[in-house]
């Protein structure tokens, strides 16, 4: 270490962190059996590039098809996997 880090640790001071005094806020934990509430059901293949973060999980159901589409935003495609 040089001689100019030493001083210039020497020079910070400590800084007390900022408390905020009220009611916290309380959000509800996702319960499982809630959790296919959450995302559109649909039944065409999605195609369209997805605007927000729950529009990228889509379940798609067409007779006795079922599958959950997930947008893949690094290749800028949809993805499935096929429920049984």
């Amino acid at each position: 270490m040089t001689v100019a880090k030493i001083y210039k640790m020497k020079e910070q001071k400590y800084v007390e962190p900022k408390i905020e005094y009220g009611d916290p806020e309380i959000v509800e934990p996702i319960r499982a059996d809630n959790i296919f509430g959450m995302f559109q059901a649909i039944s065409v293949i999605p195609t369209v590039t997805p605007k927000s973060f729950a529009d990228q999980i889509q379940i798609y159901t067409s007779g006795a098809t079922y599958r959950v589409y997930v947008y893949d935003v690094i290749n800028n495609t949809w993805r499935y996997a096929t429920l049984t």
